[in-house]
């Protein structure tokens, strides 16, 4: 499936969803007292880019017009109607399998403890300063909670610590606005 969209830097960049699948497994034990659940997913996304046919610059201006002066400022049609006009990004096709794991323990009937640990991936075509794709954006995060009702379900608690680590995410200053 072909989803046009656009970014800012830039535009008329086409992205084709590849494939992803999932697994995933849970078991109770000790008569229900505790829970888990274990998970795998492959996700694969690769990229189709505008980009101006060879040349000089010259050559784009005297056909596109002096937008093309900035490179991929000209939209021309999608990759289905101009084929030539697009290629694929090696650096923007990208996969990663990511997995989650937890437990759930009850203590009584109005308390449970829990723990959780998953991996994360989050497909981005996002280019440092210097044009060069950093890549997808990839994470762990691990968690620790307590969940408790009270009073026949009427006062709920609920409290976690946990760590999330993430790599790759562009940082962007955003205007006031």
């Amino acid at each position: 499936m072909w989803v046009a969209y656009t970014t800012a830097n830039k535009p008329y960049t086409d992205k084709r969803y590849s494939k992803s699948a999932s697994l995933s497994t849970n078991g109770t034990y000790f008569n229900g007292r505790l829970r888990s659940l274990l998970g795998v997913r492959e996700d694969e996304f690769t990229l189709k880019r505008y980009k101006l046919p060879g040349g000089s610059i010259a050559d784009r201006v005297a056909e596109f017009g002096e937008i093309a002066w900035w490179g991929q400022d000209v939209y021309v049609g999608s990759p289905d109607e101009f084929p030539d006009f697009y290629e694929h990004v090696p650096e923007l096709n990208q996969t990663s399998t990511t997995y989650s794991a937890g437990l759930v323990f009850q203590v009584n009937d109005s308390v449970n403890l829990y723990g959780n640990n998953s991996t994360s991936f989050r497909w981005q075509g996002t280019e440092d300063f210097l044009g060069r794709i950093i890549g997808a954006q990839e994470g762990e995060t691990r968690e620790l909670g307590l969940k408790a009702d009270f009073l026949e379900n009427k006062f709920s608690v609920s409290g976690a610590v946990y760590e999330i680590d993430r790599g790759n995410v562009a940082f962007r200053v955003s205007s006031p606005g």
